[in-house]
């Protein structure tokens, strides 16, 4: 082996003092393969055992913490309790052969799927409309309400709780990619006038400090969490 590539075998401690026995990630793969209803599938326990057969880290798919928030056909959902035996199942798979078996927690926000949510219903920081994912004509959002960022903010520790209760190793909170803790950072999806659109940085400082006290509470010091940024966005402003 070139000697180049040889740090990547390496292990490496994180800042909570846990050990991974190299650098190889498995990336969140949106592998549209969970149940209908959002919970685990065969064939999704398969696929992820297999890709995470030889990482250091491996991430899930990104799941949705409220019905509301469904944003990919076949997506994992992380929230409701009915959806902890899967849970439970994939996490042996991930962890089977060494890795650290991470959770990436979601809200489709805007991108949300109007044939996967609730009455067709998508929320999002400030009224949009936009065509996502699969879609072939766009569809409307509309401004989430106060009692619902509220109620949104739980779900993501409720949802920890769960990733917790299943026997994962850490969460990975979806902060990037246009999906709602992006939108309402973004000054394009969020125009709002109130608290949650003066400090855009509100939202996902909420939803941090929501999963860490849940962590807190429910887990210990070896519990990973992680946060996935976007650096850049392409619309104006």
């Amino acid at each position: 082996m070139d000697k180049k590539f040889e740090p990547l075998f390496e292990k490496v401690t994180l800042p909570n003092k846990v050990e991974l026995r190299n650098r190889f990630v498995l990336a969140p793969l949106t592998h549209v393969s969970s149940n209908d209803d959002g919970t685990i599938s065969d064939v999704e326990i398969n696929y992820m055992e297999q890709r995470s057969k030889d990482v250091g880290l491996a991430v899930s798919a990104a799941s949705n913490v409220t019905d509301l928030g469904k944003a990919f056909p076949g997506q994992p959902s992380v929230a409701h309790d009915s959806d902890l035996d899967g849970l439970k199942r994939l996490a042996e798979a991930m962890k089977k052969n060494g890795a650290k078996a991470i959770v990436q927690i979601h809200h489709g926000g805007a991108q949300s799927l109007p044939y996967l949510t609730p009455n067709g219903d998508v929320a999002a920081p400030s009224p949009i409309t936009l065509q996502s994912f699969d879609e072939k004509e766009e569809h409307h959002a509309r401004e989430i309400t106060h009692e619902e960022i509220e109620q949104t903010i739980t779900a993501f520790g409720e949802a920890t709780r769960r990733v917790i209760e299943a026997g994962f190793d850490g969460v990975e909170i979806h902060g990037a990619n246009h999906y709602l803790i992006q939108q309402f950072v973004s000054p394009y999806y969020n125009r709002r006038d109130d608290e949650w659109g003066e400090n855009r940085l509100k939202f996902p400082i909420k939803v941090v400090d929501e999963v860490v006290n849940t962590v807190n509470a429910y887990a210990d010091e070896k519990f990973i969490v992680g946060y996935r940024f976007s650096p850049e966005e392409a619309e104006t402003p």
